[in-house]
């Protein structure tokens, strides 16, 4: 070793390995009896995209790469985690864990192959539901929100960077910050009670996102804070969902969408104070 290099030894004894997108109440029981997990990054729509996975979590998180070790046998990716965790004692996986080329291995073949500890986790069910990411994803898109937090553990949270809006909000309606979101899984078209946080703050607010149909048709999303005024124009926002209140829908005019505004407005306070108080979650 050359002069002023240093080595930290890995150390950790045992992993769990999975997607863990959502990182939602079936992922939190099968990290909480392990040191470290071992995601499985695909680069694709997310709960929680990239490193946001740790902010729900206080384990060390370590990446692999789909598009790398997509091609490795079920043998060579066993052979990499023991490359890879020297000490490596005890493996955590869920009941549907597949792994290696086309999926040719399971939790049982993880068993075969590596000659310590493969603990399984069986499936979690919430009222007859199984929690899985895609069971998340497929209740957000269907304005199903309560369902999708009771499974997340958590109220749904995407972040974007905050962008300027056609301007007419602030004129005609009701001002709103603008954002931007990639990477997340979005809800369904329409408004819901939320809580924005902008500026290491949080405001209670209401949100849309869909296309304006009213307007110009262009897709956005937009939040507006309840009874404060915040002039930021440019940083990161995040929105957490609370309620869903209504579908996306056209109005005659622009006379008419501010009367709705105005109840959803309404509607969304007396959502957001019939709620428990707000906690802080994100560990980030």
């Amino acid at each position: 070793m050359k002069r002023g290099e240093y080595k930290i030894e890995n150390r950790i004894k045992s992993i769990a390995i999975g997607s863990f997108d959502g990182m939602h109440t079936a992922h939190q029981k099968v990290v909480e009896v392990v040191d470290a997990i071992v995601i499985i990054e695909r680069n694709t729509g997310y709960l929680t995209p990239g490193y946001k996975r740790s902010c729900y979590t206080n384990k060390i998180c370590c990446f692999y790469f789909f598009d790398v070790i997509s091609t490795l046998s079920p043998e060579a990716f066993v052979a990499k985690l023991k490359e890879d965790f020297p000490h490596l004692e005890r493996i955590v996986v869920g009941y549907d864990f597949a792994f290696g080329k086309a999926k040719a291995g399971n939790a049982q073949t993880l068993a075969k192959l590596f000659d310590k500890e493969v603990m399984v986790i069986e499936e979690i069910m919430i009222e007859g539901i199984s929690v899985h990411s895609r069971t998340i994803k497929a209740l957000l898109r269907k304005g199903e929100l309560a369902m999708a937090n009771r499974l997340l553990g958590r109220k749904y949270r995407l972040e974007g960077d905050i962008v300027t809006g056609q301007g007419l909000g602030k004129k005609a309606l009701v001002p709103t910050l603008n954002l931007k979101v990639a990477h997340y899984q979005l809800p369904l078209e329409g408004v819901y009670a939320t809580r924005t946080k902008v500026g290491g703050e949080w405001f209670a607010s209401v949100s849309f996102l869909g296309h304006r149909v009213t307007t110009d048709g262009s897709y956005a999303v937009e939040t507006h804070l309840l009874e404060t005024t915040v002039e930021i124009t440019e940083g990161e926002s995040m929105v957490e969902f609370s309620a869903f209140l209504r579908e996306n829908r056209k109005f005659d005019s622009l006379e008419a969408l501010k009367a709705q505004i105005e109840e959803d407005i309404k509607q969304a306070k007396h959502s957001l104070a019939s709620t428990d108080s707000f906690e802080e979650t994100n560990l980030c």
